[in-house]
């Protein structure tokens, strides 16, 4: 009534992030012209411009920003205008108004509190693997090739949504960002700035903890395999959480892999001593270590191409098992009266592993 009765009422719009869902000829409402965030019309409207941008910093006094402001809340392609997060840039230059020390002041992620983010978590949490990798392969900073659809309603987001849909929601919602649109449709898109990319990393802590049941359940029986000297089911578990697993890190490096391991354990692991990374043992500094009443775990990383040969794999598991002996990772332990110590050489590729153990 609002539009079709208002006679005070030249123009009226409406905004949110999907379609218009009730324009029918049935309806009584109709005759909308719908622009999306992929549509030049009004592609300047729905956010700042970088020129906006920086002349609202130079106002604030706060040009000294302008490098990092564009990291965290830049990003967004709308129909080829590069546009910013206009309430998170608000937002920013409250906080540098109510700060003391401007030299101090750093982004804050402004956007995470303005609705919920339960996308995300289920995203985390989808069952398929490939998907997975795909979405890790968006943390990592590149892009996907999506199908995207123009929703009229909100379609039923659970773990056992379609990818395509649930990165299309992701799109809609500004999760993602077009950076290129292809003759047949399809999208590359990807994550557009740090402040999103820190929401996944936030999610990610809750998803991948004790509150996560099937993940807590997998880390438990993958801490037994190794007290137990179970290589096989250490191997096979790794392989499974592995590839389920996402996280904010780089996979192309050792220390994304330590990472997810050193995550994995510590939440089955009671206290702080039971548990040590990259300490000092020996002569040198072990990557891993667990401990258990008179029991303790050795482990040593590496890192090769995803495309390496099962043998290549196997010697450098090997060439893990010789650094701990080589360097007497096991001497602090045994000075200590630990009278079990496994040992396990692990060596990562992709989004699998290979386990040996001494």
């Amino acid at each position: 009534k609002v539009f079709k009765t208002n006679s005070y009422l030249e123009k009226g719009f409406v905004t949110g992030c999907l379609r218009i869902s009730h324009e029918s000829i049935f309806t009584g409402i109709n005759n909308f012209s719908i622009y999306t965030v992929n549509d030049e019309a009004y592609n300047t409207f729905i956010g700042f411009t970088r020129e906006e941008t920086v002349e609202l910093l130079n106002k604030q006094k706060l040009s000294s920003k302008e490098e990092i402001v564009m990291k965290w809340y830049n990003g967004y392609n709308f129909a080829g205008a590069k546009m910013l997060c206009p309430w998170s840039v608000l937002k920013f230059c409250e906080s540098a108004g109510k700060s003391e020390n401007l030299n101090e002041l750093i982004p804050d992620n402004y956007w995470i509190n303005t609705s919920g983010n339960d996308i995300i978590d289920i995203c985390l949490k989808h069952p398929d693997a490939k998907d997975s990798m795909r979405l890790q392969n968006l943390l990592n900073g590149n892009s996907e090739l999506i199908q995207a659809s123009e929703f009229t309603s909100y379609p039923e987001i659970n773990t056992g949504t379609d990818f395509e849909t649930m990165m299309s929601m992701m799109l809609h919602t500004g999760y993602l960002t077009v950076i290129k649109t292809h003759p047949d449709r399809s999208l590359d898109v990807k994550i557009p700035n740090e402040e999103v990319l820190d929401s996944f990393r936030e999610r990610i802590k809750v998803v991948f903890s004790k509150k996560n049941a099937p993940w807590f359940e997998k880390a438990e029986a993958l801490k037994s395999a190794l007290f137990n000297n179970d290589k096989d089911e250490v191997q096979r578990l790794i392989n499974e959480l592995l590839l389920n697993f996402v996280s904010v890190r780089d996979s192309s490096y050792e220390n994304f892999y330590h990472g997810f391991l050193l995550g994995v354990l510590s939440i089955v692991t009671q206290n702080a001593s039971e548990i040590s990374s990259n300490k000092e043992n020996g002569k040198g500094f072990s990557d891993l270590i667990l401990r258990s009443g008179f029991k303790a775990v050795i482990l040593e990383f590496k890192k090769m191409p995803s495309d390496s040969v099962p043998k290549v794999l196997l010697n450098t598991c090997s060439e893990a098992l010789e650094q701990i002996e080589e360097n007497k990772y096991d001497y602090n332990l045994q000075q200590d009266g630990y009278t079990q110590i496994r040992k396990f050489g692990i060596t990562f590729y992709g989004k699998e592993c290979v386990v040996l153990n001494a």
